[in-house]
């Protein structure tokens, strides 16, 4: 059994500004060859923004969801 670890405050503060957003469309890229899905949010203050499905920061494990909100 793997025991997860808790998350660290910037970890945290991260995702937390997520919360209330609606992915409304979904679009394909690609990095190295590989896709690279990028899903286009709408925010609760209205707006729009891309959050790219990548690895973590340093693209070492899957998982991580690069956005500037």
């Amino acid at each position: 059994m793997i025991r997860a670890s808790k998350p660290t405050r910037q970890q945290r503060q991260h995702y937390e500004k997520l919360v209330g957003c609606v992915i409304v469309r979904v679009l394909w890229d690609k990095l190295n060859g590989a896709p690279l899905p990028v899903l286009i949010l709408s925010t609760p203050g209205g707006g729009t923004v891309e959050c790219t499905v990548m690895t973590d920061p340093g693209r070492h494990a899957p998982g991580y969801l690069d956005h500037d909100i």
